[in-house]
């Protein structure tokens, strides 16, 4: 799995992956309804294989939470 960032969203997603390299088209996941920098200075993001959990910490500034569900 893997994220890219978008103006207003991050949008994550799955590949299948088979002897160092990625295997057949992306499938998206979960698109988060917010953005945030995915390469910047301090700051660091992680998420659950299942996808139930996102975590990102930026160390100069504050934290909103959001509980995500899945349609």
């Amino acid at each position: 799995m893997y994220a890219m960032p978008g103006k207003k969203d991050v949008t994550i997603y799955r590949q299948k992956w088979a002897a160092g390299k990625a295997v057949g088209e992306p499938q998206v996941a979960p698109k988060l309804p917010f953005a945030f920098p995915l390469i910047a200075g301090g700051t660091a993001y992680d998420f659950s294989r299942d996808l139930a959990t996102v975590v990102y910490a930026r160390p100069s500034g504050h934290a909103d939470l959001y509980l995500l569900t899945q349609p």
